[in-house]
């Protein structure tokens, strides 16, 4: 029995079977691939249109999935798949939920190409920074693709820098020799490019052009396919160093540079890591 001032019992909810039944299994599929990461290691490869190579698996689920944060320079041939390799990253992590945004940095003339194979391969829809408006902000700025001299205007920068505009939990630089250091005459010349990404990484100079951007992107890859053909011998198969987190002084970096052309093994023997 009950009074006036008690509340009745809620209805149970009511069973309603004339849904479409495509509409519901299509959300009950949504869901169980949301999980596939759970039951597959190597999800994303599953749901790609792509079957990667031995090398783009190790380096992806063997190296670069286990590391957290992510500092990564990824030194491979040219045509050895660095796309293919970033593509997988980017699926896997985004299906695991550890990231949201990411902020993809090629030379002007890959642009396109990036947007286009992510797209196609991967499912990934990337936004190509261009026009008015800020390409960062909201929903629609998590995943952007911006070429490298764009981000280095004055005013593509500073909608990055805006506060609506929520920082990237992963930045991608192509052609990461473009990013360059110079030592002359006992003085580091950085160029503006390299300020940029020193900006990114959270560790650019008070008196740099690029300073206040006000947060650093937890994960971070480079890609450059020069290196290999500078400093590795032609005829090594995958190729990877992977630096530690704190690693930023830039004058302490140029100094460990080898003098010299080097053989991967040696590189990774000598483990040069320098932290601030």
């Amino acid at each position: 029995m009950h009074t006036d001032t008690e509340p009745l019992p809620a209805a149970p909810p009511a069973l309603d079977f004339a849904g479409d039944p495509d509409a519901v299994a299509a959300v009950a599929e949504a869901w169980r691939l949301a999980y596939g990461h759970q039951f597959n290691p190597a999800f994303a490869s599953e749901t790609a249109r792509i079957d990667p190579l031995p090398h783009q698996r190790v380096a992806v689920y063997d190296r670069m999935l286990r590391q957290e944060p992510l500092r990564f320079l990824l030194a491979d041939d040219a045509g050895a798949g660095k796309t293919i390799m970033t593509g997988l990253y980017v699926r896997e992590m985004l299906s695991r939920g550890r990231i949201r945004r990411v902020l993809i940095v090629p030379p002007a003339g890959l642009v396109g190409n990036w947007e286009r194979e992510l797209r196609t391969l991967f499912g990934l829809r990337f936004r190509i920074a261009a026009g008015a408006g800020n390409p960062f902000r909201g929903a629609d700025g998590d995943l952007v693709i911006v070429s490298l001299d764009t981000l280095t205007g004055d005013r593509a920068f500073g909608a990055l820098r805006e506060p609506d505009a929520a920082p990237y939990d992963l930045v991608v630089f192509d052609e990461a020799h473009k990013l360059s250091a110079t030592a002359e005459g006992g003085r580091i010349r950085k160029r503006r490019r390299y300020q940029l990404a020193e900006a990114l990484a959270g560790c650019a100079g008070v008196d740099s052009r690029f300073a206040g951007l006000g947060w650093a992107a937890r994960h971070r890859w480079d890609i450059d396919a020069q290196l290999a053909d500078r400093h590795l011998d032609g005829d090594l198969g995958n190729r990877y160093r992977t630096d530690e987190y704190h690693v930023c002084g830039v004058v302490d970096r140029l100094l460990a540079l080898p003098r010299e052309p080097f053989w991967l093994g040696e590189r990774i023997q000598q483990n040069v890591s320098i932290k601030e």
